[in-house]
């Protein structure tokens, strides 16, 4: 009988209900965090926040100046049901977030295409002008989001600014989400397993690394979020291909057990069709 003790930083079903906006390293969770150093966006930028190759976030900033009018527009979209933390319920417009910030359950969410800024005017009669946003000049502040994997939710932020003095266009600084890597190694030390590729929908590559001279003294087995084992594996060899195609979308716990010494490690996988 195997006795598995898990505390909750390693469990992937106690995923923490917010992160902190700025948090890039973050405390009982994993983090994906990229530094793009200040891009310039002018005209239309799809953001795939968490490396999957799907677009979860569409951004978009414009400038005219004519001689009948000028516009200045920059306005973000949520894309595949994924959602932008706005100021108030039914809200049209996203939160500015401070640092620090707690981005999760608390926020209230919107699924659609917001503005960040607008405002047109009149160089000619019948003149007129008119604006709306609330992101007016805005630098180093944060865009809080909200991803949907199969029936997973990870909450994740977006620090940008906004240029508008003269013309118009939006910085994008860095962003992090909740989340696994491509590769994810054990909670336990650097030298377990590693497990690729993550999300996958078909099967999953198991490298045991250096753990162990003999494969043979390992068994795998993938729990999904309810404690059911739905897969159980003997290891042949260093490099083990795990067929998932049988599973459903969503997040599942892999653990690779030694039958001698029954010592357990633990990584994270998402299956996503």
């Amino acid at each position: 009988m195997y006795v598995f003790l898990i505390s909750c930083s390693e469990n992937v079903f106690s995923q923490q209900s917010f992160i902190l906006a700025g948090d890039t390293i973050g405390e009982n969770q994993n983090i994906i965090y990229k530094n793009i150093e200040d891009l310039f966006i002018m005209g239309s930028y799809s953001l795939d926040i968490n490396s999957d190759g799907i677009n979860d976030f569409n951004f978009y900033a414009s400038y005219y100046y004519g001689n009948s009018s000028t516009t200045k527009s920059c306005s973000v979209s949520s894309l595949n049901n994924n959602s932008i933390s706005l100021t108030s319920p039914g809200s049209g417009d996203p939160k500015i977030h401070e640092i620090n910030d707690q981005i999760g359950t608390t926020c209230y969410w919107g699924n659609n295409n917001y503005t960040l800024i607008y405002s047109y005017s009149n160089n000619v009669p019948p003149l007129g002008s008119g604006s709306s946003g609330i992101w007016w000049n805005v630098y180093d502040k944060y865009l809080g989001v909200r991803l949907v994997i199969g029936s997973q939710i990870f909450y994740g932020w977006i620090k940008l600014g906004i240029y508008s003095a003269t013309s118009c266009f939006i910085i994008l600084q860095e962003y992090a989400i909740q989340s696994s890597s491509q590769t994810i190694q054990s909670n336990k030390n650097n030298n377990t397993f590693e497990v690729y590729s993550n999300p996958s929908n078909e099967f999953i590559i198991v490298n045991l690394n250096d753990l162990s001279s003999d494969p043979n003294e390992y068994i795998i087995r993938i729990i999904n979020t309810e404690g059911l084992i739905v897969k159980q594996n003997q290891i042949k060899s260093v490099t083990s291909s795990i067929l998932i195609e049988d599973l459903s979308s969503g997040f599942y716990m892999i653990q690779l057990i030694n039958k001698k010494t029954h010592e357990l490690f633990q990584n994270k996988i998402i299956i996503q069709r």
